[in-house]
């Protein structure tokens, strides 16, 4: 363990992640949809990175069938 270079970058991780979260707050303050918006654009297209072998058999299409259910029942729970 070398504290010489642990120590600085918890102290950076732990600023970044404060300033992080200052910033967010302050965007979803003053603009809200857009920030929304945003993180679900981040979030949908992280899907692509994580699955990128989308297939048209079976399989493929039973991941799009649950990805759209997951996603209409995100929907309705926004509602609420």
């Amino acid at each position: 363990m070398n504290l010489n270079v642990l120590i600085p970058m918890g102290i950076g991780l732990l600023l970044g992640c404060l300033v992080f979260l200052v910033i967010i707050k302050l965007l979803l303050k003053h603009f809200y949809m857009e920030t929304y918006y945003s993180i679900i654009g981040f979030t949908l297209g992280s899907v692509l990175v994580l699955y990128s072998p989308l297939t048209f058999d079976f399989t493929g299409f039973i991941s799009i069938i649950l990805f759209v259910i997951g996603f209409k029942i995100a929907g309705k729970l926004e509602k609420k």
